[in-house]
């Protein structure tokens, strides 16, 4: 089954769990249930004000194979009750395709980033390319009229993240070098002024090396993850250009202190191939839907992403999840695949998930869809007809599973749920939103607090 805008639903089995019991999954909300002409929201995102005690949720609303769609963001009161109905739309002007939104939070005001594809006349859909920009949203719900550039050039800026930390925003995304992509990061303040002049390097390959024998690598997908006291990680994959000139390369995941006061990333870049033999997200393609989750907790980090289907056997194929510890400077402590005992894989090539993670002082919850099945009796046959649901996982600091087959976020055969997104809110209490399909052209945001 394909979902309009090309979402593949394939190929994984699970059954419902039992352990409900295991979290506190609160009843569903609309986030904005009265916007106008609202027809597909999904890629929704959230981010939690401590002063405000409100959550904002963006999601982008439309499709992209149309002329335009928009960003637009609401937000939920602490107990999940929706604050602003009609939605409040974000991206500017009419004639661009906006996508993939990221909030971060200032303690209590937002900002809203996400990547755009301008129709303007000096970039036709011939010669367009992403850019990257963003939005100040208050705490009292009024968004800024001036979108602010974040990045833009000749060729693609584009699937940025955002996080707060010791008085500045920091946006990072992959930006198109000419013959690959690299990662970006810049800082602004508060008040939307930019902090840098130039943009911070996490990870560029110089394709004029003296290392002749090195591939071309790519820096895709970055992701930010910071705590408290003000640690910033980046996670990002690095992938061969070809890997069959270069065997013993191959896609993998690598990491970045960012030194957020003065400007700097910490020590060297990553090398084009891993140095340790526990890398997590090796094997098969780095596709858009897969990019990691990553959140620092106390002492560490925690990053999830797509279990390495090569190293499975078929007594573990359920476990289609790799949960990684690492140290608040990215080194990895210790890497295992996860998933539930009650999820079965009859393919080689698992459902394109969306995993997601927030640590809220204590704990982490781990979110991600999966395709599931009820048996279903039919006249002369018994049959297993398949959805998509939300399963959710509590994990302590020190990367333990409260238990491995996790919980049911939300998901039936008549309401499908997938593409979730999870913000930590006061201890012991997370927002998870996601999108569920009521029909062909009626896909809604919806939140659930979860405790």
């Amino acid at each position: 089954m394909v979902l309009r805008q090309g979402i593949l639903i394939s190929l994984v089995v699970a059954l419902l769990p039992a352990s409900d019991a295991l979290a506190d999954v609160g009843h569903p909300i609309d986030v904005a249930p009265m916007v106008s002409d609202s027809r597909n929201q999904v890629w929704a995102a959230a981010a939690w004000s401590a002063q405000a005690q409100c959550w904002l949720v963006a999601w982008r609303e439309g499709y992209l194979n149309e002329p335009s769609c928009d960003i637009y963001c609401a937000r939920l009161a602490a107990d999940g009750t929706a604050l602003d109905s009609k939605g409040i739309c974000l991206s500017t002007p009419k004639s661009a395709r906006n996508n993939r939104p990221r909030v971060a939070c200032d303690g209590r005001d937002f900002l809203v980033v996400w990547e755009q594809y301008r129709l303007a006349s000096d970039k036709t859909p011939e010669t367009g390319d992403w850019d990257v920009v963003a939005k100040r949203v208050s705490a009292d719900g009024i968004a800024d009229k001036d979108t602010l550039i974040i990045a833009q050039g000749k060729h693609n800026q584009c699937r940025p993240d955002v996080t707060f930390a010791r008085g500045y925003y920091l946006i990072t995304w992959m930006g198109y070098e000419g013959s690959l992509y690299g990662v970006q990061a810049i800082r602004y303040l508060p008040n939307g002024k930019a902090v840098d002049k130039t943009p911070l390097i996490l990870a560029r390959h110089d394709p004029k090396g003296t290392n002749k024998s090195e591939p071309l690598v790519n820096a895709l997908l970055p992701v930010l993850a910071a705590d408290q006291q003000g640690h910033v990680l980046a996670a990002f994959y690095k992938s061969p250009l070809n890997v069959r000139e270069h065997p013993g390369y191959f896609r993998h995941l690598a990491f970045r202190s960012v030194d957020v006061s003065a400007g700097k990333a910490i020590g060297d870049p990553p090398p084009p191939r891993p140095t340790t033999k526990l890398v997590p997200g090796t094997g098969g393609y780095p596709y858009e839907e897969l990019a990691p989750a990553l959140a620092l907790g106390k002492s560490g980090a925690l990053l999830v992403c797509r279990a390495d289907s090569r190293r499975m056997t078929n007594k573990d194929r359920h476990k289609v999840l790799s949960l990684c510890r690492l140290s608040k400077s990215g080194e990895v402590i210790s890497m295992d695949a996860f998933g539930s005992s009650l999820i079965l894989s009859d393919s080689f090539y698992p459902l394109q998930m969306r995993p997601c993670v927030a640590f809220d002082g204590q704990t982490y919850l781990v979110v991600s869809d999966v395709l599931s099945s009820t048996k279903v009796e039919r006249k002369h046959e018994t049959a297993w007809e398949r959805y998509v649901r939300i399963l959710g996982w509590k994990v302590e600091e020190d990367g333990k599973l409260q238990t491995e087959d996790g919980f049911v976020v939300a998901g039936t055969p008549q309401r499908q749920c997938l593409l979730p997104a999870v913000a930590a809110g006061p201890q012991g209490t997370w927002l998870v939103v996601y999108s569920e399909v009521r029909g062909i052209d009626n896909v809604k945001v919806v939140g659930r607090v979860v405790k």
